[in-house]
């Protein structure tokens, strides 16, 4: 009997062992391999309790999570060196990652687009020349740079020209760093704050081509993912920076407002939100219908009652 329970007793503390690799920086996987050595050749002379004192102590999520960066950043803090270890859940760092990697890609296309189009719509034989808003602007403020650019922001008052090339720098700058960040899945500050100003700069003078609720949004959350980052780092896993609660929060809120505002503005404006028939014209008037537009539209009118039922109810009742 006494044989049988060491038995049972070193398969409970090698399961214990197994956890712990799991979660622990590798010198205490190695530390914590010693004391099951020790912990084994006790309990098999029936001379030492189940586990040493070093590994009976619990380990909770806040001793992951201190643990985390010593497993991941490394002396150096070098951004490429540790970037393969998965850090604890715990910590959102992951969730850093994918926010970074998706924020920059919509700056891609934001960018992108700016480049693509902007000759044509502001430039200075475009449809509404970015140049005549920037003199305006520079002599309503008696020609000082600076006065104008904190009363709105815009790096076109040092590119007064606004000509295509121009445009097409700023937005090109923009893509090759959305693409950095794309591509690493890490910033620091200063990029973050590049593309922000980057981008904002292209909106301010804009017109009503950037007048557009999304333009705003890019710019809601290109300005929270700053502070997403470390202050200098390119560090995938920074050791010193978990992931910030606030700027996730920031984040939640955000999406809170877009689709409680979104299911607001329908009940207040058109009566067809309100009986449930505007889905009955919906796709014969969206600005982009897709290739299946034309089957949703004949669906019937009780299908289109329920459609703007469930919009109520996703945007208003669980925004």
């Amino acid at each position: 009997r006494g044989e049988w329970e060491a038995q049972m007793r070193l398969g409970d503390l090698f399961a214990t062992m197994r956890r712990r690799a799991a979660v622990l920086a590798p010198k205490d996987v190695v530390a914590a391999g010693q004391d099951a050595a020790e912990a084994a050749s006790a309990a098999t002379a029936g001379l030492a309790p189940l586990r040493s004192e070093r590994s009976a102590q619990p380990v909770d999520g806040s001793a992951k999570a201190s643990r985390v960066p010593e497993a991941v950043g490394g002396a150096g803090d070098t951004p490429d060196a540790h970037d393969a270890r998965a850090p604890s859940h715990t910590t959102f760092w992951l969730t850093r990652v994918l926010l970074l990697r998706w924020t920059a890609m919509i700056y891609l296309v934001a960018f992108s687009v700016a480049a693509w189009q902007n000759s044509g719509l502001l430039g200075p034989k475009g449809l509404l020349p970015a140049s005549r808003l920037v003199q305006r602007l520079l002599s309503y403020h008696g020609g000082n740079r600076l006065e104008a650019f904190l009363a709105h922001p815009t790096l076109f008052y040092w590119l007064p020209d606004c000509s295509d090339g121009q445009l097409a720098l700023v937005a090109w700058v923009g893509i090759v760093l959305a693409l950095v960040v794309f591509v690493r899945g890490a910033a620091n500050m200063p990029i973050m704050a590049s593309l922000w100003l980057l981008y904002f700069s292209i909106d301010n003078v804009g017109q009503q081509w950037y007048s557009f609720g999304w333009e705003s949004q890019l710019l809601e959350v290109g300005f929270l993912s700053i502070f997403l980052c470390p202050v200098l780092s390119v560090a995938r896993f920074p050791r010193a920076l978990p992931t910030p609660w606030v700027v996730l929060w920031g984040h939640r809120w955000m999406l809170f407002r877009i689709m409680l505002g979104a299911g607001l503005i329908k009940i207040r404006g058109d009566q067809c939100w309100r009986d449930l028939t505007c889905m009955d014209y919906h796709y014969e008037t969206q600005p982009v219908p897709s290739p299946l537009s034309w089957y949703f539209h004949h669906t019937g009118h009780r299908f289109h009652q329920l459609e703007t039922l469930v919009n109520h109810v996703v945007e208003l009742g669980l925004p």
